[in-house]
Formats: structure tokens, sequence, C-alpha cells
């Protein structure tokens, strides 16, 4: 069963009915938008089945994808890939953004490799942010502009695979910028964390992001990773200042509030899906990390 709860784009509309935006269906949609009025739904967790690419024009803002404190401010991108959890907090009031989504369905028939472009799946999920060059800014400007142009143009035909093959430029064009911005970033920090650790921690972040529903325990993880529970909990430490049981529970946490905020499913049945044994631990376990009930949390805005 799959037991986490995603918003499709058809939604993620509904939840910005002000957004100037430039759509074709349920495959894809262009915003033009400052972020800020939304800033009370993004802080709340939720995740979506699209790939989005959000470009920073104007402003600053916080993102925490899977826990991760990222600031967003001008001339700053990220790239949004399924079964992330995303948070947005703190947009500024001057702030202007290009946001770029595509289904996964509509990825799927494009001629395009995005994990190659972007090494490997566990590169972009660790460093999913970016600087652009005010050239580069430039130009995915002008993507972004010349995509709203094709789309109004009804008379072209074949407008769905035109726009495709312009997608994938896009996604070029922040692939390579995405490339030669992680290359600096790890020469200006001399690199001070060791690759080793770097992959336990990229990894033990795949994993728990992948199977928190199931296992909350450490030896879980440190039986995938094939690697001792004393050996993993030790490095997770000391690359994050956090232990690994905090990380798992954090991912729990943000799994519930995800599904009390944006699904049907009753109290009953999120404690199931997120395996806890009963409501009374499920009850618990939520208070202790948030301060309030389910219930209030349901009703809380």
């Amino acid at each position: 069963m799959d037991k986490l709860q995603t918003i499709d784009l058809a939604k993620v509309k509904k939840m910005f009915p002000d957004m100037s935006e430039i759509e074709m269906g349920n495959d894809f949609f262009l915003a033009d938008v400052s972020l800020c009025q939304y800033d009370n739904e993004l802080a709340e967790p939720f995740r979506v089945n699209a790939y989005m690419a959000i470009i920073c024009i104007e402003g600053e803002m916080d993102v925490e994808i899977n826990l991760r404190a990222i600031h967003i401010e001008r001339r700053m991108a990220f790239i949004y890939i399924p079964g992330n959890i995303l948070q947005i907090r703190n947009v500024s009031k001057d702030g202007r953004y290009i946001i770029m989504a595509l289904s996964e369905e509509y990825m799927s028939t494009l001629n395009l490799d995005l994990k190659g472009l972007f090494n490997d799946s566990m590169t972009i999920l660790s460093t999913p942010y970016f600087t652009l060059t005010d050239e580069e800014l430039k130009l995915s400007s002008g993507y972004a502009m010349l995509a709203r142009e094709l789309i109004r143009m009804e008379a072209i035909r074949d407008r769905k695979e035109a726009l495709g093959a312009l997608i994938v430029s896009v996604y070029y064009a922040l692939g390579y910028a995405w490339k030669a911005s992680v290359l600096k970033e790890r020469r200006v920090s001399g690199l001070s964390l060791s690759p080793r650790n770097k992959a336990i921690f990229d990894e033990f972040s795949f994993l728990v992001n992948k199977h928190h529903g199931e296992n909350r325990t450490l030896s879980f993880y440190a039986d995938m990773m094939h690697i001792t529970p004393k050996y993993l909990s030790r490095v997770i430490k000391q690359v994050s200042g956090r232990t690994a049981t905090e990380w798992i529970d954090s991912f729990v946490v943000l799994e519930a509030k995800n599904m009390l905020r944006h699904s049907d499913l009753s109290i009953k049945e999120i404690m199931a899906q997120l395996n806890f044994s009963s409501h009374a631990v499920f009850h618990t376990f939520f208070k202790k990390h948030t301060g309030m009930t389910p219930t209030e949390y349901r009703h809380s805005r």
C-alpha cells in the first residue's frame, strides 16, 4: 500500500487560485508569482507528484526539502523531484518566482535523462539548489517567456510536442548551471566532509524518505545499508548535528502533518498507514513532537 499522501498538479493550481499561470491541462503549468500571499499554505509540509523548477527572480524565502533547510534568494533556483517533502516559509513581499511544473506522466514522454543530467538521483536530492549567473537567469527567463507564447499560439499544431522539446532545453540549461554551482560550492567548502560520510548521510536520507512509514527503528536502516547501528548513528550525528533517530522521527512527523492537512483519511487510517500500534501511541508521539494532538493539528490554521 502506498503510504504517501501526495498533491497532483490539479490540486496545486487550486491551492493558488490567484496565480497568473499558463497551463496545458494537468500535464504542465508555468507561473510567474510572488508566493507571499500563500505563505500559510506553503509552510505546511506537502508532497507533489510532479517535477518542478523554481527560479527566484527577486526577493527571498526559506525552503525545506526533506528537512534540509535552504535559503533561497535572487538568482537562485531549485529542482523538485516527486516524492520529496517540501515546506516554504518566510517569503518576502518583494518576491517574484518563476515556477515550471510538469506531471510525472508528461516527463516520462520527454527525451530527457534527468538522472544522468544531474549526475544521479542521490546528488540532486542532497543538493537540489544552485545559483544562476546573470546570463543564466536571463536565459531561463527567456525560456519561460517562450514557453508562455508557445502555449498561447493555438494555431501551432503539436504544441505539446513542441513544448516538450522546449522543456528539455530548459532542464539541460538548468542542469549545466547546477553542475557549475555544485563544483564551485565544493571548492569553496574545501570538501571538509569526507565523501564516505556524505554518501552515508545521503543514502540514509533517501531510505528514510522512502521507508519512514514502514519502520522507525535505527537497526532497520543500518541493516539496509549493511553497517552497524552504532556506526550509522555516529556518522549521522557527525554530519548533521542531529541523531539518526531525530531524523527518522522528523520525517514521520512531517508525513503525519501532510496526511492530516492534505488528505481525507481518518486519524485511525493515518495511524495505521504510518505503522503505529495504537491510537494512544500515535497521539503521544505526535503531541511530543508538535505540542498538539493530531485532531488539534488537523483543525488548526
